[in-house]
């Protein structure tokens, strides 16, 4: 029997309980927050994401929680299109694109799950060795040994922190603000509308709802601390209709996530009996939209290898499988970011613009590369 930590009950933590219930491993997962982390108001799963799912046994209750999307447009700010991209295409067809609000993912994956969640709680020390880890918790005297640890708390992940020297995160300059409206108007295509060295995406829930990511380069975080609301409007009042929608939709009762990207860099996926997930793992800019279909990649590949082999051998197969493709998709979204950074410029934003009329939508040409790399996963049983 296996003794496993989990540190963090977002997206990837919970999906890695979910697949070791009824396993040889015996899983403990604790969450600092008092209740399961919200943040973040959207989720976007790309196929890839989708296709990780049916590990779970919860394909078809996503998709009757979520809007399926069947292609994306970029456009100017001023609503001139630039590029366009149908998913239905092989091998973009291979499972769907959707779109669900974060708190209805986080509940999927706790679905006629037993394993409980320890709220309050937080790795405030950790010896870690070869043999295993003894973790101290904030609210127990003594520590408790584990044979596993699993970081699966964030881009700001302590765990991490505490196993890894050197390996905080690193701020990019982009401050973001992501929200859901309701809005009366019909059904609001998704969109990607490109100004200068800022955006704004719209992303329908439903026929009724949408959900909306903004963002701007913010080197020096000229904007990162003011209230969210009016700063919204000062920097997206001039885009076209579809965003003038959203931001009339804002009420008193619309909650807005105000964060700054940040990126994570390892040269491992873990360090003695300490291994990374998620944000923990690949903190990247969500150009691609690949934060949560990293991690349910993660998750899967984890509990698949530590629940057949040693774990020592599980650690350093995961660490050879798993780390080429996260170095290149966390390579790929920051060169986006980078991009985006240089298009406060006349230059910077030709250059943008003809690559999306050349090659498309970035996270799209990623898809196919990823997808192409991807195995269609059997739908287990919920």
């Amino acid at each position: 029997m296996i003794k496993l930590l989990i540190v963090g009950a977002g997206i990837s933590g919970l999906a890695l309980a979910r697949r070791l219930t009824n396993t040889n491993v015996k899983v403990t997962i604790i969450e600092r927050d008092t209740n399961f982390p919200i943040g973040g108001a959207g989720i976007c799963l790309p196929p890839n994401a989708v296709i990780q799912m049916k590990r779970f046994g919860l394909y078809d209750r996503l998709l009757k929680a979520s809007h399926h999307v069947n292609y994306l447009d970029y456009a100017k700010s001023n609503g001139t299109p630039i590029a366009s991209a149908s998913l239905l295409e092989a091998p973009l067809n291979k499972a769907e694109f959707v779109v669900v609000r974060r708190q209805a993912l986080l509940e999927l994956l706790q679905y006629n799950m037993s394993q409980t969640v320890c709220f309050g709680s937080q790795v405030t020390k950790m010896a870690n060795s070869e043999a295993g880890v003894f973790v101290h918790v904030n609210h127990s005297s003594r520590p408790e040994f584990f044979d596993l640890v699993v970081a699966a708390d964030g881009t700001q992940s302590t765990t991490r922190q505490l196993a890894i020297k050197n390996s905080k995160a690193r701020a990019l300059g982009v401050t973001n603000w992501r929200f859901v409206v309701e809005h009366v108007e019909q059904e609001i295509n998704p969109i990607q509308l490109l100004g200068d060295d800022h955006a704004f995406m719209i992303y329908p829930l439903s026929a009724t709802t949408s959900y909306c990511y903004a963002q701007i380069a913010d080197p020096f975080n000229q904007w990162r601390h003011l209230p969210p609301v009016p700063t919204l409007h000062t920097l997206f009042s001039h885009y076209c209709e579809p965003v003038k929608k959203m931001l009339r939709a804002i009420n008193d009762t619309t909650r807005v996530f105000a964060g700054s990207l940040e990126t994570v860099n390892l040269s491992n996926t873990f360090e003695l009996r300490t291994v990374l997930i998620g944000d923990a793992l690949h903190g990247c800019p969500p150009n691609l939209l690949q934060g949560a279909a990293m991690g349910l990649e993660d998750a899967n590949l984890l509990a698949d290898l530590i629940t057949r082999f040693p774990v020592d051998d599980a650690l350093q197969m995961y660490n050879e499988e798993r780390l080429p493709r996260v170095r290149w998709v966390m390579d790929e979204a920051i060169r986006q970011n980078e991009i985006l950074m240089k298009s406060k410029s006349w230059p910077g934003r030709l250059i943008r613009n003809t690559l999306l009329r050349q090659n498309g939508p970035a996270e799209v040409a990623a898809w196919r590369k990823l997808l192409l790399d991807t195995q269609d996963l059997p739908e287990q049983t919920p």
